[in-house]
């Protein structure tokens, strides 16, 4: 109103994203439709606080044997064979949009770190036609996400348990190794903040 222009709208896609963990870890995000995956990468990384050290990539569909069969893979991805000789699709995540893959599918996979193994399971909750923002936006979080390197689930799981406890003989090492990654305790506002760049 102050300067005579309109509110700035976009068609989104709230999207519900759960990190497979011991305790429940799960963002609600609203995201522009237009953005690619590459962008929502970026988005998903900084929304559970990972620093994108590591491989990731979205999985659309399996084989009948679990084995991914359909992904969004970076640009720069090395393609691999399974020991029968199949092969998986491969999609460039800079060339496919939320719109073009959440029109058609209601949940996919983002896998990131494949050494400690971190899957998050994306499920649409719907379209938004007149998103009064066109930045990305968390609008619920649930529980604290792991750190960079914490070895997966359930070294992470025994992480947060010896520092729920001061007088843990490992207590002072497990402190020490965590403020080394730049973790932090869940903050909404932090992840909103983080979101708008």
């Amino acid at each position: 109103k102050k300067y005579g222009a309109e509110i700035q709208r976009c068609r989104a896609v709230e999207l519900e994203v759960t990190l497979e963990l011991l305790t429940p870890c799960k963002r609600t995000l609203i995201v522009p439709a237009d953005l690619n995956f590459h962008q929502f990468h970026t988005i998903v990384q900084k929304a559970f606080g990972w620093l994108d050290c590591h491989l990731h990539q979205f999985v659309l569909e399996n084989d009948s044997y679990g084995r991914p069969s359909k992904l969004i893979v970076p640009p720069n991805a090395e393609p691999f064979d399974y020991m029968d000789g199949t092969a998986p699709e491969y999609i460039d995540s800079s060339k496919i949009t939320l719109e073009n893959v959440f029109s058609s599918y209601e949940h996919l996979q983002y896998e990131y770190d494949f050494g400690d193994s971190w899957t998050h399971h994306i499920k649409v909750k719907g379209f938004i036609d007149l998103f009064d923002n066109i930045h990305p936006h968390c609008t619920e979080a649930e529980g604290d996400a792991p750190m960079e390197d914490s070895g997966g689930p359930y070294s992470f799981a025994e992480i947060m348990d010896i520092l729920n406890q001061p007088d843990h003989p490992e207590y002072k090492e497990a402190q020490n190794w965590v403020r080394g990654t730049f973790w932090h305790p869940l903050d909404l506002k932090h992840i909103n903040a983080e979101l708008k760049y």
